[in-house]
């Protein structure tokens, strides 16, 4: 649908499982473990803090107030805005359609994505991805899970393993393993079997099931880059110190370089001056790398390195970095330390 206007980079990734929102979207947000997940707070502060470390530059996100259609929220700041869609599954919950019928019904609100990259514009750089696909379930045999209140239809989180009659018809994953920080154990059912509450009356699935499995369908989702075919690629450089400098001696200077898309051409990173070391970036993606630059400066004081990026000859991006040099010690007479080691001063 986006491909006359953008060019596309998919690759396929891995919900974190159970596959539910609860567990998937918080951690692509935060960019971490289940386990690690912050237990308070907002998915969309976990996110600007995520792209501050990645990118070293300081994000703050402000609530777009009125988010399109389709939208669950919406933020941006000066360079980037982020949101979620969540009418696939609103919608998936809440009918009992097949999935021919329901891809249907969701192609109207698909436009409203394309309204949100148009008001981007063709500079932008662009993300997709999904927390989680969704499957529907239209039979099987129910399994009974008792001493648990986190029991869906797909999944159930358990303090110990499931013995007995029911153990051959799950699976039985060590949330730990899973890095959770649980100590119990997440119980998936086989095919043909769907997990009900201890306390849950007959019946089958109904619309508003939950569910959090690990068929492929739910488990594998995309991860696109898109880049407008009329943007020209850009480099982002951001520099930092590895080291404490002293004049005379060899340090470290860190450069993180990404780019909007995948260039396998290579990238000099150069300097205005003869203290750091030049070096060349052989490829590079949205995805940073990190080049380290001997920095060895011949004096102490304070100063600023400029940096620039270059591809042939064309001047691609450029940063700087300010650096506080320290005076070398005095070096130690040998002969003299010897003597007053004997005689004292």
């Amino acid at each position: 649908m986006l491909e006359r206007e953008y060019e596309i980079e998919e690759t396929i990734g891995l919900a974190r499982l159970p596959s539910e929102t609860i567990i998937s979207r918080r951690a692509f947000w935060s960019g971490k473990v289940p386990g690690q997940i912050p237990s308070s707070g907002k998915e969309t502060d976990w996110f600007a803090s995520l792209l501050t470390h990645t990118h070293q530059s300081a994000v703050n996100f402000e609530e777009v107030k009125s988010p399109r259609p389709g939208m669950r929220y919406a933020v941006k700041d000066r360079f980037t805005t982020a949101g979620v869609f969540d009418f696939p599954d609103v919608l998936s919950h809440g009918v009992d359609w097949d999935p021919h019928t329901l891809q249907s019904a969701l192609k109207p609100l698909i436009h409203e994505i394309q309204a949100v990259l148009t008001e981007a514009g063709p500079g932008t750089l662009v993300f997709l991805a999904s927390d989680h696909g969704h499957i529907r379930m239209s039979s099987g045999t129910p399994i009974q899970i008792e001493g648990s209140d986190n029991v869906g239809y797909r999944s159930a989180l358990v303090p110990n393993r499931i013995e007995g009659r029911h153990a051959p018809h799950l699976f039985q994953i060590p949330a730990k393993v899973l890095e959770h920080s649980y100590n119990g154990w997440y119980v998936f059912p086989k095919p043909g079997f769907y997990l009900r509450p201890a306390d849950h009356g007959k019946g089958y699935v109904g619309a508003g099931y939950r569910h959090g499995g690990l068929s492929l369908f739910e488990v594998l989702v995309p991860l696109v880059a898109l880049r407008h075919r009329d943007a020209p690629v850009r480099v982002r450089l951001a520099a930092s110190c590895r080291d404490a400098f002293t004049a005379g001696k060899e340090g470290r200077v860190a450069i993180s370089i990404s780019t909007d898309g995948v260039l396998k051409s290579p990238i000099r990173i150069v300097s205005d001056g003869t203290e750091l070391e030049s070096t060349t970036v052989s490829s590079s993606s949205s995805t940073p790398t990190e080049a380290q630059l001997r920095f060895t400066p011949v004096a102490p004081g304070r100063r600023i390195l400029k940096i620039a990026a270059y591809m042939g000859e064309q001047n691609v991006g450029e940063t700087s970095l300010e650096v506080n040099v320290a005076q070398a010690a005095a070096p130690q007479d040998d002969a003299k330390a010897k003597l007053d080691k004997l005689f004292g001063d």
